[in-house]
């Protein structure tokens, strides 16, 4: 309160709608006498709440004109003045592109709700010919059937719409009860009324012609496939009488009345994969993520804090000792889960309109390689680099919110004052818009790897690099070898330590505790013995796999490098063996291979 370190008591809570559970500031309130005392007026901040008096019917741009008046008699910037987008997002006009969807949906809708109105009344109308039939006979006209019919799909209107729309309207509120406002709500269901109301009139045309133009005398023979089956003139004197048979005899009874129950089910099932489609294909992370998480999941920025903020450059002396040096990016990269680190470099500027007032914004640079990335965002000007540079200019961002402040978009060539902190103090200097555009920040350039591995090591994994928004790379391990490297790498694990070794030829990994073997003497020298023919991917590099002959009696009578015929098994030394001229080494009762116990693992 401008008096320093103070106990104050505590007389009450505010209860505040906001449901958040983690709030890291808070509000307190004194009495008006207690503030001034301890501040002047210069010093205390003013909210300034404003409402413009039957405004209902105003369109956004009259609104926001309103708004500004109001605030310029009372000698408020329009720097000062801010409006709630909600509610100016919600009364500008909707976009030419969402109502042409919101008409083909409804074209769509109304198409499908025909279709199924033509399919009931056709069918009803079909299984009511005889009753249709016997009111001819005792002289009712044709005008009179019409009457019937139409009377008919004027009752069932009267008692299905409004209760439709009844449901609707529940649903509607309970969705989003704020939303509500009775008046529009009035006129909608009231439009969608008269609209259902025509559908159906014109659904029941084709049914009250089929009444209307049935005599006594076919309503008496008519059945419901009399219309449209034929006789079917064939040889056979019999048909093979199966389920699938009787289907097809059913379906085809009456034509119209199975094509128009296809349509109806086919084009409702259309109707919802469509709307499936659409619902799966919002960008549901894209959303979340905002402007702010382009690059990640955390944003990490500064702020003033309780730092002197009285000029508007606290943010920028904090700059000027930067504390995101290379020692703290290293102690974030060491916390679990973060995989790499985006900046973005922003400076606070102050900026001068014509009328005088004094503005803050945020200022970023932009590098000669990204000057091309940011043509397709400009609303007018150029983006040569070169030009920027000799004519000391600028691109100004988010031109609509220039506005509100200035009162019209910046133009090409025109001259604007900035005002920015450096190590030497505050710097003014005049630059020159050379471009405009709409967006609100720029872009970084920013390129990050995207890597990934699954725990079963060796597995799914791979690599994708972007650069600028960009994919410029996707890599896949080729081998398996590589592909355990790969992971290992990713989740930083030896691959020893899971007993996983590189083979003899470097193609792969083997785990050396999934098998076992018998040791032997072999030539004087220890080895592993195994029954199965071992090939040099089978063994780790540093070992050597040679195979074992048997002869007529069963007994082994050589080793050599490689055995077709007679294979008695393989052995694995950590040591070559010299075959000489003749490519093997017969064994005598002494040389022979010497069993000496338990079976052991490579490990």
């Amino acid at each position: 309160m401008g008096d320093g370190e103070k106990e104050y008591r505590v007389t009450g809570f505010f209860q505040y709608k906001s449901k958040s559970t983690d709030a890291s500031n808070y509000s307190v309130i004194c009495s008006n006498a207690y503030l001034k005392s301890r501040l002047s007026m210069d010093e205390i901040s003013k909210i300034v709440y404003i409402r413009i008096a039957n405004s209902s019917g105003m369109s956004s741009q009259a609104l926001e004109d309103a708004i500004f008046k109001v605030a310029e008699r009372h000698g408020i910037s329009r720097s000062n003045v801010a409006t709630s987008a909600l509610y100016f997002n919600a009364i500008k006009p909707i976009d030419a592109n969402n109502l042409l969807i919101t008409i083909g949906v409804a074209v769509m809708v109304a198409f499908a709700a025909t279709l199924v109105i033509y399919s009931i009344f056709f069918i009803s109308v079909t299984g009511k010919v005889r009753e249709y039939g016997q009111l001819r006979t005792i002289g009712t006209t044709q005008k009179q059937i019409k009457k019937i019919v139409f009377g008919e799909g004027c009752h069932l209107s009267a008692a299905g719409i409004p209760l439709g729309i009844l449901v609707s309207c529940i649903i509607a509120f309970l969705a989003i009860p704020k939303g509500w406002n009775s008046a529009t709500t009035l006129g909608v269901c009231l439009a969608v009324a008269i609209i259902t109301f025509i559908v159906v009139i014109f659904a029941i045309r084709r049914p009250m012609k089929i009444a209307a133009c049935t005599s006594p005398v076919e309503a008496i023979r008519y059945s419901a496939a009399s219309d449209s089956t034929k006789a079917i003139k064939t040889k056979k004197l019999h048909r093979k009488i199966t389920p699938i048979r009787l289907a097809f005899m059913n379906f085809f009874r009456n034509r119209k009345k199975s094509i128009l129950t296809l349509l109806s089910l086919g084009f409702s099932g259309i109707l919802l994969m469509c709307a499936a489609s659409f619902s799966n294909s919002v960008p549901i992370e894209g959303m979340a993520r905002g402007d702010f998480f382009n690059y990640g999941q955390f944003h990490l920025s500064l702020s003033s804090g309780n730092s002197d903020n009285s000029d508007g450059y606290a943010v920028s002396r904090i700059q000027q000792n930067n504390p995101l040096d290379e020692a703290l990016k290293k102690h974030i990269l060491s916390i679990d889960g973060v995989t790499g680190i985006q900046t973005e470099k922003l400076t606070k500027v102050h900026y001068f309109v014509p009328n005088g007032s004094r503005n803050e914004a945020w200022a970023s640079g932009f590098s000669k390689s990204e000057a091309n990335s940011l043509c397709s965002s400009l609303k007018s000007g150029t983006c040569d680099y070169d030009t920027y540079r000799n004519q000391n200019g600028i691109i100004v961002a988010a031109a609509s919110a220039f506005k509100k402040v200035c009162g019209q978009e910046p133009t090409v060539g025109e001259k604007i004052k900035l005002e920015f902190y450096t190590a030497d103090g505050i710097i003014k200097k005049e630059y020159t818009v050379l471009g405009v555009t709409d967006n609100r920040f720029k872009d970084p350039v920013i390129g990050f790897e995207h890597t990934w591995a699954d725990e079963d090591i060796g597995q799914n994994c791979g690599r994708f690099s972007y650069d600028g928004g960009e994919r410029t790379e996707e890599y896949t391990p080729e081998t398996d070898a590589k592909a355990v490297d790969f992971a290992c790498k990713a989740w930083n694990y030896d691959p020893k330590d899971m007993d996983l070794y590189l083979n003899s030829t470097g193609s792969k990994y083997i785990c050396i505790e999934s098998s076992d073997y018998q040791p032997i003497e072999l030539l004087g020298k220890p080895a592993l013995f195994t029954n199965e023919r071992l090939t040099d991917e089978g063994i780790p590099q540093g070992l050597y796999c040679y195979h074992l002959r048997e002869g007529d009696d069963g007994s082994f009578c050589s080793v050599e490098p490689k055995v077709s015929v007679n294979h008695g098994g393989s052995v694995i030394t950590d040591e070559p063996i010299d075959f000489g001229e003749q490519g093997y080494v017969s064994f005598t009762d002494d040389t022979s291979p010497n069993f000496l116990g338990e079976e052991l693992t490579l490990g």
